[in-house]
């Protein structure tokens, strides 16, 4: 991964530090804080937008190199959610922000398009040339006429 790559690679761990962060403390204090989260969870999305966004067209451009499991995000990401949605059913005091499900869905969406294009990718350089079989199609019905003609 390049220093550009790096660089958003540390953004976005920041900024997930972050936003978990404000979302906890908007958590148990009953959506106190309600428009700053809206507005890390933007600054959020982006910042990991960007960077997934970078990842993948180096990836298709044969510059990505660095191994980074996004999985990692999911389980951090899926953990908090599910954790915050227990207590905030069993307490019957504290509410889930409509932030966090909005930032929740999005991050499920970055990993799975993410996913989709490491899979195309993967599946592009095991195949060969996609018009080989044309190619040699016509080849072989080009030495098919030529013999015709001899």
């Amino acid at each position: 991964m390049d220093h550009e790559g790096k660089t958003w690679r540390i953004l976005t761990n920041v900024w997930t530090v972050v936003a978990l962060g404000l979302f906890t403390v908007d958590f148990a204090t009953n959506n106190r804080f309600d428009s700053s989260v809206g507005a890390v969870g933007v600054i959020y999305i982006a910042v990991l937008g960007i960077f997934v966004g970078t990842k993948e067209f180096e990836r298709w451009h044969a510059h990505h190199s660095a191994n980074y499991f996004g999985e990692i995000y999911i389980i951090i990401w899926s953990t908090f959610v599910l954790v915050t949605s227990i207590t905030a059913v069993f307490s019957g005091q504290f509410q889930i922000p409509s932030e966090l499900v909005i930032v929740y869905t999005v991050v499920l969406s970055i990993f799975a398009v993410s996913r989709r294009s490491k899979a195309l990718y993967s599946r592009r350089r095991q195949t060969p040339d996609p018009l080989a079989n044309i190619k040699k199609y016509v080849k072989v019905r080009k030495q098919k006429a030529k013999k015709k003609k001899i």
